[in-house]
Formats: structure tokens, sequence, C-alpha cells
């Protein structure tokens, strides 16, 4: 069966962030073409890590741009890179004001042919006479990586304003080996799921549309899938935040091979970030849900459900976690955003897996919004209460110093890159400056996955100038995929 890697953005036209999710367990490296490895743009056997810079400048300003970054031995190397814009014969459609050009992305084997390849939203592309209505690129993976042959997707439901592209994620909903793409559209508060296989001109098989029981216009959307009920169909997890200070819902929608298509079994804690994957082992993935935003809980609580063939939550009993939780390092204070980005992936090669959170909120004593990182480690019962770990940039081995503002852990996402089956953790720190200057351009980090936890031995981080873009160009890192 097909096994997801993907993520999603939180969107609005304003456009906010969220988290990620990643599958675990991964191929050993190789040489290899058409590998079927998920995450591997150019079939060498390493994963790759996309990067989206919604905010970023191409011609216009928040046109946007993604710089891939390909995988080695030795983890993401800035030098082996691809930068993906609107501009240039290759890419369909115009750079234009306001596009936010990789403000989503999802990652998969969308045409079938063994290389992942990767499909890049544009929330706020402009198709008369419908203003934000979206739009999806799909970049087709091959010996060569990314870059080479692109198709650009529209919005089957066509609306203004639906920011159609700002949050993706692929999953098989329907059992059938092929990957589907799931898209979460604005202001009609739907998902449009796109059945797969694609053809390379950007058809897809069919398209059905998940009407959400809550509708709300101009909706933060969230939409993250795995296989949560452990039948041969991947599930779906979407959620939406209603406005700034608005509402938060959740469901998880049960994929059928029947053909039955995608059908609402559960409402989930409110919240507005999620990722899935198999925590405690036991075959089922569990769903992490996060309320970074304290309607739940002082700084912010990430609640567990744990996977079972009935859904989620009907088997083991769920998990409210919060900075004051029993192993969770760390205390919970006001405006922490304790989960405003979750991933989870075998960091330590047990077979579990463990979940990163991001707190960009974190005050490191007098830095406000300085950030942090905790990785809660995977066990037999659940999430364990021992072994957790606490990263910052004051943090011995990683790269940088912490200051205020910097918001490192914006974005996390867990993914072997280097080939040794246990995840790495990419995070991002959106406020980062360069040294000697005042321009928040944001940064990327890469630690290592060890059978003890992350590690900061050859950890390394870059900013857009490393790919050869100004430093000017912010919300380097707001999405990563991979």
């Amino acid at each position: 069966m097909y096994r997801r890697i993907s993520l999603a953005l939180a969107t609005t036209a304003a456009l906010t962030l969220t988290g990620g999710l990643v599958a675990v367990g991964t191929a050993a490296p190789a040489a290899a073409v058409g590998n079927g490895l998920q995450g591997d743009f150019n079939g060498d056997g390493y994963r790759d890590v996309a990067i989206g810079v919604p905010g970023g400048t191409d011609t216009q300003w928040e046109a946007g741009w993604v710089g891939v970054v390909y995988g080695t031995s030795a983890g993401i190397d800035p030098a082996k890179r691809k930068i993906l814009t609107q501009s240039g014969s290759v890419n369909p459609g115009a750079p234009e004001g306001s596009d936010k050009f990789g403000g989503g992305l999802s990652v998969a084997d969308f045409d079938g042919d063994g290389y992942s390849d990767l499909a890049v939203g544009a929330p706020g592309e402009t198709y008369s006479p419908n203003s934000y209505q979206g739009s999806v690129t799909l970049y087709w993976g091959g010996p060569s990586g990314l870059g080479s042959s692109a198709v650009m997707v529209k919005d089957p439901v066509a609306k203004d304003g639906n920011s159609f592209g700002g949050a993706l994620t692929a999953g098989d909903f329907d059992g059938d080996g092929h990957a589907d793409l799931a898209a979460f559209n604005s202001l009609t508060s739907t998902v449009s799921v796109l059945k797969g296989p694609f053809a390379r001109t950007g058809a897809w098989s069919s398209a059905a549309t998940v009407t959400l029981p809550e509708p709300s216009q101009y909706a933060a959307g969230f939409v993250s899938s795995g296989n949560v009920s452990g039948d041969a169909a991947d599930d779906l997890v979407v959620q939406y935040r209603a406005g700034r200070g608005g509402t938060e819902r959740a469901w998880y929608f049960e994929g059928s091979a029947s053909g039955a298509g995608l059908v609402q079994k559960a409402v989930l804690p409110n919240s507005h970030t999620s990722a899935v994957g198999d925590i405690d082992g036991d075959g089922y993935d569990d769903i992490a849900v996060a309320d970074s935003y304290e309607t739940t809980a002082l700084g912010g609580a990430v609640t567990v459900l744990y996977g079972a063939s009935a859904g989620p939550g009907t088997g083991r009993a769920s998990t409210v976690l919060t900075q004051d939780s029993p192993g969770v390092p760390g205390a919970s204070e006001s405006g922490d955003k304790f989960g405003a980005s979750l991933s989870l992936g075998d960091v330590t090669g047990d077979g579990r897996a463990d979940l990163a959170v991001g707190l960009p909120g974190e005050n490191l004593g007098s830095l406000s919004d300085a950030g942090s990182i905790v990785l809660l480690r995977g066990s037999a019962t659940g999430i364990a209460t021992s072994g957790n770990q606490s990263l910052t940039q004051n943090t011995s081995g990683v790269p940088g110093t912490a200051e205020s503002g910097d918001k490192f852990g914006s974005y996390v996402l867990l993914s072997d890159i280097d080939g040794n089956r246990k995840a790495d953790l990419t995070a991002a720190a959106i406020g980062e400056a360069p040294a000697g200057t005042s321009v928040r351009s944001g940064a990327v980090w890469r630690l290592r996955g060890a059978s003890t936890g992350l590690t900061s031995t050859s950890a390394k981080s870059f900013g857009p100038h490393e790919l050869g873009r100004a430093w000017d160009d912010q919300s380097f890192g707001q999405v990563l995929g991979g």
C-alpha cells in the first residue's frame, strides 16, 4: 500500500503557520533509480527537503519561492539545491504579488513512476474572475531531481478567496495503491480530494469534495493523513481556525477501499495543527493535535489520540500534554505556543514514532519569543514520561545564539535524510536575522537522529543566502516538506 509523507500549512488570505507530519521507517540508501522512497526526488536513496518561502520575492513582493535541498549521507547539503519559482519556461503561471507560492507543500509519488514528486501551493493565486482562488503546481521527480517538468492544477471548486493550495496532504484514501492529493478550501470550508494516479498533464483520475460539518468562511485550514484504522485506506484529519481568535474545529474522516469515500467518523479536540504516525508501535497510526492558542491550557496543549480499528481514541486512552505534564521539559507559560508545529518520525530507530513539538513563543530568560523545540519519545505505552529533550539555539552544538524574536521551532519536520533509519530534525526559525543585519529573513537547522534522541553533533544551519537568494526574503522555512 502507498504510505504517505506529507505536510500542510494553515493559511488564510493572511497566511499563518502550523506543523506537519512524516511517515516512519525508510529503506537504506542505495544506488537506485525510481526507488519509491518517499521524499526522494532524484532516486539516489536519500530523502530531500523542500523549504517554502511564501513571503519571498520573485520579481514581485510575496510572490513566493521554494528551495529544494537534496539529501546526502551527511544530511541536507545547501550546495545541492534547486530553486522553484513561477518564473521561467518550465514553471507554469507567472509570479504576482501575494501569490504566496510555497505556502503549502506535499510530497508523494503522484504519477507512480517510482520518484517522489512535489506539490507546491500558491494560495494567493488569482484567476479571473476569482481573486485568491489558489493553485497547486506539481513538480515531477526524476534522475536529476525536480524542476525539469511541472504542471499547474487549478482549484476544482473555483471560488473567490478559497486559497486552494495553502493546506495540502497526500494519502491513499481509497486504498488503490495510488497517491491522492487533499487540499483545504478556505472560503467554502471543504476539502478537494484529487485521486491519483496523476497524468503528466496534471489530470487526476477523479475528484471528490469533503464538506465539513461546521462551515466557516475564510477559515485557516490544516490537513494531515495516515492509516489510523489499520485497513487498506489512509484516513484524513481536517482542522480549521475561524479567523483571528476564532473557533477551532477538528474532524477525523476515515478512508475506504470500498469506494464509499472519506466518511466522518470522529470529532477531534478543538485544535489547528496535527501530525500522524505510530507512536506506540502497534501498527495503527496515532493522531497528535495541537492547540497552541491557549484555549485548552496555558501555553498551549497537545492531545494524542491513539489509533485503533474503530478509529482514534477507541483503544488506548487519549493523552493531553502540556509543559506541566510529567516528563515534558519546561513549564507552561502564556504565549509559549506549545504545539505551533508538530511532526512525527522515528528518531531513535526503535520502530516507534517520536513527536517533535515547536514552541516559537518560548521565552528564554529575558529573551522573548526566542523559541524552543521539545522531542517527546514514543514507547509501547504511548508518549514516554522520561528521556524527552528540549532544544534551543543555546543548546550545546546547535549553531547560532538564541535572540529575542527568533521563533526557533516555527516549523518542525522529522524525516530520515541521511539514510541511517533514524529520523533527523529539520527546524525553522522564521524570525532569525543574519549576523550583522536586522532583517528577519529566517533560517533552517538540521539535527541528526540517534538511538539516544536528537544530537547536535554535525548540526548545521543555513538561510536563504546559502541557497543563492537575498537575505531579505522573509519567511524562509515557514513551510517544510520531505
